[in-house]
């Protein structure tokens, strides 16, 4: 996982909702309106956080670490480290859990 692109995930403003529109407007836009349209709608879903199993089992498995952390950390960095690659495998391999679905906005 890039430390820094996942912070600027989390520090970031989420985009904007992207305006609501009727059959008749997406009728009348030109093609590359649609696609302007559609890359913002998929900014903005992308951006919303959505509980699931897999996140909420990521969530028990960081709350671990962080535990084992103020026991020993050496194991700590050893157990994150199997984390982020299982992270990694889990989102080339199925896309279960993408690079921007898992929330951590606190706002």
């Amino acid at each position: 996982m890039d430390a820094q692109l996942w912070h600027e995930y989390c520090m970031t403003q989420p985009p904007p909702e992207p305006r609501r529109v009727t059959v008749r407007e997406w009728n009348a836009m030109s093609d590359r309106d649609r696609e302007i349209h559609v890359e913002r709608l998929e900014a903005w879903l992308y951006s919303l956080f959505m509980p699931t199993a897999d996140v909420n089992g990521i969530f028990s498995k960081i709350t671990k670490i962080v535990r084992i952390k103020h026991v020993d950390a050496t194991r700590c960095e050893e157990s994150a480290s199997a984390l982020g690659t299982e992270l990694r495998r889990q989102e080339h391999d199925d896309d279960a859990v993408g690079p921007r679905q898992v929330p951590c906005r606190h706002r």
